[in-house]
């Protein structure tokens, strides 16, 4: 299928370790769960082969997306990549939790996409969309880091993102969730989308989270309606926030 769409593939096949099956178990209300095996150890030579396809195809100006916890690994495999590659002007994109994403954070990604339990285990303590100053506040713990962009995934309350000193608010149209598996993935792939079209930031975002909500709308785990995200498109309300004193509610 990614053929037939002009999608270049790549894969490394290792005949002794099985891939590992996820089970995703979508309710009548829309509630996703997936129950996911933490899969096999690789070990280094197997690791060595995806830096060797990522040096043979990867080249300056491009854009690389680094997904998923790397279960098993060093906790400094998506670290030591985006050394390598944003030096040679790659944009790195990362979305990552835990220790893969704190040591990265000082190697510099281009761009971060935390959902708020990975922002509150950043700066060291429970955050809520209750109290959304200080979601706000904690943004500035990436001012440390050379990240160029950060986005911040909400759920269903939208999402932030922070380039410079302009933070932006996305609120998505309410829809009839149908699955949530892989929002967080079409929410990212928007993002890439829009900086790679040089499109502003706030159409950017605006586009992103129309992505995702055509995702969230299509009852398959993989893809989603193009015409479904072009009116949501429509409907997304954006808010800039200049201050803690000036953050809508």
């Amino acid at each position: 299928m990614l053929h037939e769409r002009g999608v270049k593939t790549e894969t490394i096949q290792v005949d002794e370790v099985e891939t590992r099956t996820n089970i995703i178990i979508v309710e009548s209300s829309g509630d996703c769960t997936i129950v996911a095996e933490q899969g096999k150890p690789l070990a280094g030579i197997i690791l060595d082969k995806v830096e060797d396809v990522l040096r043979k195809n990867v080249k300056g100006g491009d854009y690389l997306v680094l997904s998923g916890d790397a279960s098993n690994c060093a906790r400094n495999i998506y670290s030591g990549i985006i050394r390598e590659f944003s030096a040679i002007g790659v944009r790195v994109f990362l979305d990552t939790s835990g220790p893969y994403l704190r040591e990265s954070l000082r190697e510099g990604p281009f761009l971060v996409k935390p959902n708020l339990d990975e922002l509150s285990q950043i700066c060291g303590k429970p955050l809520n969309i209750g109290r959304f100053s200080e979601i706000v506040e904690a943004l500035d713990i990436f001012d440390d880091y050379p990240i160029e962009v950060v986005a911040v995934s909400l759920g269903e309350s939208g999402s932030l993102i922070k380039r410079g000193d302009k933070i932006l608010r996305a609120y998505p149209p309410r829809i009839n969730v149908k699955n949530t598996v892989g929002c967080g993935d079409a929410y990212l792939a928007g993002l890439v989308y829009g900086f790679h079209n040089q499109m502003t930031l706030e159409d950017t975002l605006v586009f992103a989270t129309a992505v995702s909500g055509a995702t969230a709308a299509h009852e398959s785990s993989v893809g989603f309606d193009v015409d479904e995200a072009e009116r949501q498109k429509e409907m997304v309300r954006i808010d800039r926030i200049l201050s803690t004193n000036q953050i809508p509610g």
